[in-house]
């Protein structure tokens, strides 16, 4: 059984014993059932809040009518708890400031609509590879951003934590060396760059992770007997005479792929490199290398000039794999700078060679890394016979 308590129509009327009534609409209720707050304050018929007194719930209704005269009649569904549970919020995310609520309706906004992984590679890369890169270079993007994909390409863009990225990273050094882990952190990191730009996401969960530390003098770099039999398998093939740009070249892998016959002087021993072969970006000319590189450029098929840089990239994997011979991150390259700065002890002129402005720097990550009785074995390294230059029959 209850008892209630009403009011008539009226704010803050009196009773007949001085008391304020309660504003029309507003009542204490009294349940008698036990319950630990006998005591409702009930708002039309809904009940608001209950109190263990019933001077308590009538000093709350009285504090509810006040602000409902400030504020509307929204303050009637005010939910306590909800109040409560945003304050803290407020204190535990967001430092006690006020929380930005239209940043916070975009990231809704953006992680409701939000690109899967998978979805957002795909259409990187359709738009990268109309930037000009290289055929190498979009299959090697193409190749990590794969397998990044396998861990993630489900996976929503705001869903990918920094968490998750370093645990991948360490599964991939289990695999491969540092080198190569940091060429992958590096190809995702632009991928996800470009995301932020493009507003399909506002976080990049690689802001966070520190790339794996790579020994700065671990060079890559094949021993005398591996670059004997990598070219004696591989003489008469059509990518030899590549192979030799950069062995006995010194030429990035990039800038062996993309040149053409006309860029060789063979009467001058000359190599011309136009600026849109070369890292840089600037036109460069080398000559005076080493006599065993001619040989190889002699004896390379006609076919050798034809191909593209794609396909010279499939032709040196397989020309490694017919020699037997690992293949290693710019092992060619550094093979040359090795055994040259062995068998000269020129850092200045290996440097050139090498298209570096500091041969200082170079000579302290390559030198004592062989003895000069296997430099001038390397550079010694042609083909059992070659016919003339191309125009010199």
């Amino acid at each position: 059984m209850t008892t209630t308590t009403r009011t008539e129509p009226g704010q803050e009327t009196r009773t007949k014993g001085g008391r304020k009534k309660l504003p029309h609409g507003y009542r204490v209720r009294e349940f008698k059932d036990g319950r630990k707050l006998p005591f409702a304050l009930m708002v039309g018929d809904k009940l608001h809040e209950s109190f263990p007194k019933a001077g308590e719930a009538r000093a709350a209704g009285f504090a509810l009518a006040d602000r409902e005269r400030e504020f509307g009649r929204e303050v009637r569904a005010f939910d306590v708890g909800e109040w409560r549970r945003y304050l803290a919020a407020k204190r535990d995310h967001f430092g006690g400031r006020e929380p930005n609520w239209a940043a916070l309706s975009h990231r809704m906004t953006l992680e409701t609509s939000a690109k899967t992984v998978g979805k957002a590679v795909e259409d990187y890369r359709a738009q990268r590879a109309g930037d000009g890169l290289s055929p190498a270079t979009l299959s090697q993007m193409k190749k990590k951003l794969a397998r990044f994909c396998e861990a993630f390409g489900a996976s929503k863009l705001h869903e990918v934590t920094t968490e998750a990225v370093r645990a991948w990273l360490a599964k991939l050094a289990a695999e491969f060396q540092p080198w190569t882990v940091v060429d992958h952190l590096k190809v995702v990191n632009t991928f996800w760059q470009h995301a932020r730009r493009e507003k399909w996401c506002l976080d990049n969960p690689l802001d966070a992770v520190q790339p794996p530390k790579v020994p700065r003098d671990e060079i890559n770099v094949l021993t005398v007997a591996e670059t004997e039999k990598l070219f004696s398998a591989n003489a008469g093939e059509p990518c030899v005479g590549r192979l030799a740009l950069e062995a006995f070249g010194a030429l990035r892998f990039s800038s062996a792929g993309r040149l053409v016959a006309a860029d060789i002087r063979w009467t001058d021993k000359g190599i011309e490199l136009p600026g849109a072969k070369h890292k840089s970006g600037r036109r460069h000319y080398v000559d005076e290398l080493p006599d065993n590189l001619w040989a190889w450029l002699h004896s390379a098929p006609a076919a050798c000039w034809e191909m593209t840089e794609r396909q010279y990239l499939k032709a040196k994997g397989e020309a490694f794999i017919r020699a037997g011979v690992t293949s290693t991150q710019n092992c060619l390259r550094h093979s040359f700078a090795t055994y040259h700065c062995a068998a000269h002890k020129d850092a200045a002129k290996t440097a050139i060679f090498m298209q570096h402005t500091s041969p200082t720097t170079l000579y302290k990550h390559y030198k004592g890394k062989a003895t000069a009785a296997d430099g001038v074995r390397f550079f010694a390294i042609v083909p059992p016979v070659f016919p003339p230059a191309p125009g010199e029959a």
